[in-house]
């Protein structure tokens, strides 16, 4: 039985979703258009806001998410693509945890200051990317997934974003 409280709670989740997959669906139709507009914003709070998102599938599965803040910095581009990567990359450490049936379950997000922009560091505790397919991942239509688990293009449209829009590395 839910609390009135509960309710209002995952409502709130609910719509807070609902709001970033409908600007998600806007970020792809434009991907390729030069008319967006960037702004300035924070990395710390764009990357805790992303976790934000899927804090209860994490919570479903018993994967926690800690965060070392070396130091915060702003970035001027386009916060909703920044975090379609972030979201993506740490989707793909949850499923590596669950399909690994780790006893250990953390994603790690750091963030620091570099020279001229941000580092982002993401790291989980599945084991790490097998040597035999590391120079794939980025590739379109690339997935280790089981069919109809993944399509392969979610690394390779993370890197597009991160090296073409925000001329950064990944």
């Amino acid at each position: 039985l839910l609390s009135r409280g509960r309710i209002v709670e995952i409502s709130a989740e609910c719509m807070q979703q609902v709001t970033f997959m409908s600007k998600t669906i806007d970020n792809f139709k434009n991907f390729f258009s030069p008319s967006k507009t960037k702004k300035e914003f924070s990395v710390v709070n764009t990357l805790r806001s992303t976790v934000g998102l899927i804090d209860a599938r994490l919570r479903n599965h018993g994967i926690g998410i800690e965060f070392d803040i070396k130091q915060d910095c702003a970035l001027y581009g386009y916060k909703g693509e920044l975090q379609q990567v972030v979201l993506n990359i740490i989707s793909n450490a949850v499923d590596a945890i669950i399909e690994r049936n780790c006893t250990k379950r953390v994603v790690t997000i750091l963030a620091d200051k570099g020279d001229g922009g941000a580092i982002i560091q993401i790291q989980d505790t599945a084991g790490g990317i097998d040597e035999s397919i590391i120079t794939k991942i980025f590739d379109p239509y690339f997935t280790t997934k089981a069919q109809g688990k993944g399509m392969g293009i979610g690394l390779y449209m993370s890197k597009q974003i991160i090296e073409r829009h925000m001329h950064g590395k990944l």
